[in-house]
């Protein structure tokens, strides 16, 4: 089969290669013959041209005639035309026309009167004979009389030598002949002017005039021949040009040419094909190789499957399972796959999560993949189970057939999670309620005092962190605060319950979760700076003109991703020699070292107002 295949396109390309040559020859054959009657037409132009403006000579000849016919004998100015006058008239036409071979004029009998040159000329005049009764011209001149215009005589040997023609135009004065004007012209010559070098020329030229008779070169029967015809005056002639070699070939250089590019084309062609099947038998080989170990791979995949503890499912674009394996049933406490395949994937799915389920699925079937994601399904006895899912399109010719994907059985860790949740929750809870223990006992041990201590700070910062566990008991959140109602909770506390006059919060806080452990630090901190505010930075006494304002802001920085905490108040201004780095107060010790623990920054402005502004990182 193979060497048959190269066979044939060799076959094909050979006869490529000669159909190419006669296309090749064929179309050089085409210009030729198209360069053959673009030269025909020219000569015809030529020639036709050339002959008409020699016959007309006859006109000038024949107005110098009329001229002194038509003037009055009684005129002064009449003169009878001379033979000197002749002379000198037809030497300036021959001087300009070498194709003139002589010009004549007869009298109203049409005898020769005048003859120039006369060389070789004057048997016209020594013989004289009436033109009109000559066997050879008398019908021509009697014609031009009767006709009353110019006759031309077919190509005839001139007594001279020679062949040339004879244009004679009768000369009429108020309807009274008098004679004919004739000029007789060298037909060799008028085709020399209309087709020079003609033997150089790679064209041949051929004549034949109005009665039939070729005058001018012979041309071979069978050969292409383009015809024109040459009109001019009262006859006609017929013009026939050939090639004179009309059996030539095209150039052998470029037929060479076409042969050895085609040639090594079609080498080149042939060694591709040859290459090509080698290649294709490689591929076959490849592919059968590749096939047998997909094969292998979908067979250890299917038994891996089908032993894997995980379940499988595959469930169509319909929604209906189309397979499962034994994990996916012992997951669901189903005995056999008949149990399940065909009925709907709704058929474990919990009613709680159907919706959820719908949508996930119409996702899997436009082509999106779903890397992991949780649900609760339902058994065959009714019990809850929670499952870990991943699914993927599965693709048929570009279009998604169904979808396909294992579950993994997470009911343990989602009971130990809720466990974990509830144990966490209550941990919180007695958190709280053991630091309002201490708070109490606190407020207790100051009033067993009578006063002379103030308490007040701890019972703040045990509220601080009592607020946090709080917080995390009434949402069910065990990780992570919403500083935005923490800090309006520790603020009101602080301020219901600590300062001597009303004091106006400002608060503008972002929705921001961070972590317990950042969130007690930031609210001991926030505590210090209220609790110094109400002390210290609020007018008291006689001066309490001034609202009282505590202002606090919190945001996110995308940019530098920072968290950026601003707490100021209205009061009275930060003496200048104070330092939070070096500072002897306890309270902004605590801020210090509270910041740094958030591995943050403190800045505090001391005037016109006390401003605090930390700066910590987003975890």
């Amino acid at each position: 089969m193979k060497k048959f295949i190269l066979i044939f396109a060799a076959l094909i390309g050979m006869s490529l290669l000669i159909l190419l040559d006669r296309y090749q020859v064929s179309g050089w054959q085409e210009k030729r013959d198209l360069a053959l009657a673009k030269e025909a037409g020219i000569t015809q132009l030529r020639l036709q041209n050339a002959l008409t403006s020699r016959i007309h000579l006859t006109q000038y000849l024949k107005a110098l005639v009329y001229m002194h016919s038509t003037l009055p004998e009684s005129s002064q100015a009449h003169t009878t035309l001379t033979e000197n006058e002749f002379r000198q008239f037809a030497q300036s036409l021959l001087e300009y026309n070498p194709a003139l071979r002589a010009l004549q004029l007869t009298d109203k009998n049409t005898q020769v009167a005048y003859v120039y040159p006369p060389k070789n000329n004057k048997i016209a005049i020594t013989e004289p004979m009436l033109l009109i009764e000559d066997p050879l011209r008398g019908k021509y001149a009697r014609k031009a009389i009767e006709e009353r215009r110019m006759t031309v005589q077919p190509p005839f040997e001139l007594r001279q030598g020679g062949l040339g023609i004879a244009a004679r135009n009768p000369v009429f004065a108020d309807d009274s002949f008098i004679g004919l004007a004739i000029a007789v012209i060298d037909v060799p010559t008028v085709i020399d002017d209309a087709f020079p070098n003609e033997k150089r020329s790679t064209y041949k030229v051929s004549l034949i005039d109005s009665r039939g008779n070729r005058f001018y070169h012979t041309i071979e029967s069978n050969t292409p021949t383009e015809r024109r015809t040459v009109s001019f005056a009262d006859t006609h002639w017929t013009l026939e040009m050939v090639y004179k070699n009309p059996d030539a070939s095209p150039p052998l250089l470029s037929r060479i040419i076409i042969f050895l590019f085609g040639g090594g084309f079609l080498f080149l062609l042939l060694l591709i094909i040859w290459i090509l099947q080698n290649r294709t038998e490689l591929l076959r080989g490849e592919v059968a190789k590749r096939t047998e170990e997909l094969s292998q791979s979908e067979h250890r995949f299917r038994s891996i499957v089908a032993d894997s503890e995980a379940g499988y499912f595959l469930i169509g674009v319909d929604g209906t399972y189309k397979d499962v394996n034994e994990g996916w049933l012992k997951m669901h406490e189903y005995s056999h796959r008949e149990e399940i395949v065909g009925k709907p994937f709704t058929l474990t799915q919990d009613p709680e999560e159907l919706e959820r389920a719908s949508n996930l699925l119409e996702t899997l079937l436009k082509g999106e993949r779903i890397s992991t994601t949780e649900f609760s399904r339902i058994t065959k006895s009714g019990q809850k189970k929670y499952h870990m899912c991943t699914a993927r399109p599965v693709y048929q010719n570009g279009e998604v057939i169904g979808i396909e994907g294992f579950l993994f059985d997470i009911t343990d860790r989602k009971k130990a999670d809720q466990e974990k949740t509830f144990l966490m929750n209550e941990l919180n809870h007695r958190v709280k309620n053991n630091l309002l223990m201490v708070n109490s006992l606190i407020r207790l041990k100051e009033s067993a005092l009578g006063g002379s201590v103030d308490l007040s700070d701890i019972r703040h910062q045990i509220d601080a962190i009592r607020i946090v566990h709080e917080k995390l008991y009434k949402t069910g959140e065990i990780a992570h605060i919403n500083m935005r109602d923490y800090i309006q909770d520790l603020l009101t506390t602080i301020f219901s319950s600590f300062a001597s006059q009303a004091v106006t919060l400002d608060s503008r806080v972002e929705n921001i979760y961070i972590n317990t452990k950042d969130a007690v630090a930031l609210g001991l901190i926030i505590n210090e700076i209220a609790t110094n505010a109400i002390k210290y930075g609020f007018s008291t006494g006689d001066d309490t003109s001034q609202k009282a304002v505590f202002k606090i802001r919190m945001v996110r920085d995308f940019a530098t991703e920072e968290y950026i905490l601003s707490v100021s108040n209205s009061g009275n201004p930060f003496p200048e020699d104070t330092s939070i780095e070096n500072s002897e107060t306890l309270g902004l010790r605590l801020i210090s070292i509270l910041a740094r623990q958030l591995d943050g920054t403190v800045e505090l402005q001391k005037t016109p107002q006390a401003l605090y502004t930390i700066r910590f990182p987003v975890p």
